[in-house]
């Protein structure tokens, strides 16, 4: 908070604290003497023929003061008298009057004209916040018209007593008060809604300056066409090369002299060929000729001699063949000679030089593709770059957005419930918790943990003190469990914390919804700043929490689900347990500590010493870092009967809870505006320890033999007969400060 916040929500606490005191001279009983006087003195009134019947305006009530006085001392000639009991009645209302007047200029001059200056928005992202201070300013203006003088009072509804009825006028008291106390609320409402309205305000104004949803679609479309046209130039690139590739493939075998001589020699081995079977031809024709000359001639060898002639013939025909298919290899290959005849001498021409100069034409239009390819990627690059900062800026407004909203709607339930609280506290014990002194740059100063809104879950556990078994002493213990639960309530919520309440669980029911507190932090995605757990219980000497089964469940067991491991989300930031524990079994093994050494052992002790003699024997707890472990001890003295009792056999007390837990709300509510944590628990510590060590001490000076007769300590309280100690655990690294108020 700032420190403007925190001098507003002082003067707040100041005016909520002075209608809280005012409020019962502001009511009907007390309005009753003022319409009796103004009834006596209509009365009077009449009898000199004067208007009498109405009265509903102060400047009415202002002018029949006046006649009164007046009157009174020109009747009463023997003993002049200013005041009769008319007049005292009606100065009394006038005075309430110019007492409110006070009241709504200084709320005016303190608290409205810095909300108007310091938290003053547009309301633009919030109708609430408008709406707050519209309201506000009609809340002033009606208080104003119902104090200045010349304003007729109407009454605004029925239920109005037969004095205001009959002068009107009276109802303005408790009219204005009932306004005050609606403009201190809306100045708390103010406050509220400013803080949230400027950051939804910086939100907006990100909002404006980040890319629109149709930018985004824009660029994505661009994106689009990027990628279309990367595509597209990357196949001509691709085909240009290919054409390059071919050219110079082409380029590479256009050596003419040797493919010519490759042709001529292919040329030559044909012709060779062609010779050859021209020749073998010829040969075996002269063979068919001479066989078919002596074919008839001789008789004895004339089938040896067909036989060789169909041979012949045979082999004539395949080298005719052959010779057809060697005359078509040599045609093909004088064609090829003659096409690189005219092809060299095209060459010879500048036909390479065309061939190169293209071939480079093609190259320099591929390079250039090369470069826009690399010039659109580039441009694709930056745009998705922007395209997804954009994206991210975009989500994380939306994110920042919905965490804001979160602790708004979480902070205005939380208001709702205060409200009820610090209007509705006329008892002592619930008392008003004093607003927050503990700046934002005092917390950064001094490295504390950072309390922010949401601070978190307050679970509270309160299982039944009482012992059930007589019914004249169920209803009391009921009565003081309502109270003792009600006391925490407020307490906690006037700190800030989400109040979860359940009663009578066994040892496997507070596992269960411990585990279950557990999860709710490890998965929730908000920023919770810190875990609160307050159990009230029955315990043995070890401060071990007891059912109805007497099951026992260590304090170790509770602080495991709660472990780094087990719930990551709490790493870093406070982890508070508040055990209120009234110890009901004992170890009779055990020794107790005798009295008179507990005295001496107390004497013995420096002032500043905050351990007392130990009566109890917790087990001891060895806690990860960012763990407070608090356990109040208390064992009750047992009545005639022999049955344990909540508070002894004085539990006449106004508060109907046990001294000791009065005392931690008082301190609680008085220290926690402006002191860390732990130095209040040493404080209340310290408190109760001074209080035992008198209470024992005044004992023991009353009768020593009874004294050393006693096998028992007695850590009691002057108002509860009953052994108190507490304990405290702490493996915190920073100051932790609650910083109440909202």
């Amino acid at each position: 908070m700032s420190e403007i916040e925190i001098q507003v929500q002082a003067q707040e606490f100041i005016y909520r604290q002075t209608l809280r005191k005012e409020k019962p001279k502001a009511g009907r009983h007390a309005l009753e003497e003022v319409g009796r006087s103004l009834n006596a003195i209509a009365q009077r009134r009449r009898q000199y023929f004067l208007d009498y019947k109405e009265c509903n305006t102060i400047k009415c009530v202002r002018h029949w003061y006046a006649w009164e006085t007046k009157r009174n001392l020109e009747t009463n000639t023997n003993e002049a008298r200013t005041e009769n009991a008319a007049t005292r009645g009606v100065k009394m209302f006038l005075h309430r009057v110019e007492f409110y007047g006070t009241l709504l200029t200084r709320f005016i001059e303190y608290v409205l004209h810095p909300l108007k200056t310091k938290f003053s928005t547009s309301g633009k992202e919030n109708p609430e916040f408008e709406a707050v201070k519209e309201k506000m300013q009609q809340l002033k203006t009606k208080c104003e018209s119902l104090l200045s003088d010349g304003s007729v009072i109407n009454l605004d509804n029925v239920n109005h007593s037969d004095a205001e009825k009959r002068f009107p006028v009276i109802s303005v008291i408790p009219r204005v008060h009932e306004l005050l106390s609606k403009m201190v609320m809306t100045s708390f409402q103010w406050r509220l809604h400013a803080r949230y309205e400027q950051q939804f305000e910086e939100i907006a104004q990100k909002r404006a300056l980040a890319e629109s949803e149709g930018d985004l679609n824009d660029k994505r479309s661009l994106l689009r066409n990027f990628d279309h046209g990367i595509r597209k130039t990357q196949r001509s690139h691709e085909s240009l090369e290919e054409e390059i590739a071919e050219r110079q493939q082409a380029l590479s075998t256009s050596n003419f002299a040797q493919v010519y001589e490759q042709c001529i020699d292919q040329i030559e081995r044909v012709q060779g060929a062609l010779e050859q079977c021209k020749s073998t031809i010829q040969s075996n024709d002269s063979t068919i000729k001479a066989v078919q000359e002596t074919f008839g001639k001789y008789k004895i060898i004339g089938p040896k001699r067909k036989h060789k002639l169909e041979s012949s013939i045979v082999k004539r025909t395949k080298k005719v063949e052959e010779l057809a298919k060697i005359q078509a290899e040599l045609e093909r290959l004088e064609e090829h000679k003659a096409k690189l005849d005219e092809e060299e001498v095209s060459w010879m021409r500048g036909g390479y030089e065309n061939a190169v100069n293209v071939i480079n034409t093609l190259k320099e239009q591929s390079q250039t593709l090369v470069d826009n390819l690399k010039e659109l990627e580039q441009q694709k690059d930056d745009l998705k770059s922007s395209y997804e900062q954009s994206v991210e800026e975009v989500l994380k407004l939306s994110m920042d957005y919905e965490q804001v909203n979160h602790k708004y709607e979480y902070e205005k339930r939380l208001a709702a419930v205060v409200a009820k609280t610090i209007w509705n506290n006329n008892a002592d014990i619930y008392t008003t918790v004093r607003p927050n002194k503990i700046t934002t740059i005092r917390m950064e100063t001094e490295g504390a943990y950072p309390m922010l809104q949401p601070k978190g879950v307050a679970l509270v556990i309160h299982n039944d003190w009482a012992t059930k078994s007589e019914k004249a002493n169920k209803l009391v213990h009921d009565k003081v469990d309502k109270n003792f639960a009600k006391s925490l309530n407020v307490l906690l919520v006037q700190c800030g914390y989400y109040v979860i309440q359940r009663k009578d669980l066994t040892t496997g029911e507070i596992q269960h919804h411990m585990i279950g507190l557990s999860d709710q932090y490890h998965g929730y995605q908000g920023d919770h700043s810190s875990l609160l757990a307050v159990i009230v219980a029955q315990s043995n000497e070890r401060g071990q929490i007891l059912d109805d089964n007497d099951k026992a469940l260590s304090a170790k067991d509770l602080l495991d689900h709660f472990s780094q491991s087990r719930c990551p989300a709490l790493i870093g930031k406070p982890k508070v347990f508040l055990l209120f524990l009234r110890v009901s079994v004992r170890d009779p093994v055990l020794p107790r500590v005798n009295q008179l050494k507990v005295v001496e052992s107390r004497k013995k002790q420096s002032s500043a010493s905050l351990d007392a003699p130990t009566y109890f024997e917790p087990e001891a707890l060895n806690t990860e870092s960012d763990f407070l472990v608090v356990r109040v001890m208390y064992e009750d003295d047992f009545d005639q009967d022999g049955k344990p009792t909540f508070g002894g056999g004085k539990t006449t007390q106004s508060e109907d809870i046990p001294w000791f837990v009065s005392s931690f709300v008082t301190k609680m509510s008085e220290q926690a505006g402006d002191k860390d944590f732990l130095t209040i628990l040493k404080n209340i510590k310290r408190h109760y320890m001074e209080r035992v060590s008198l209470s024992v001490t005044s004992t023991l000076s009353e009768s020593k033999a009874s004294v050393a007769s006693r096998a028992t300590t007695t850590f009691k309280s002057s108002d509860s007969n009953g052994h108190v100690n507490m304990f405290i655990d702490s493996s915190l690294k920073k100051p932790l400060y609650l910083m109440p108020g909202l």
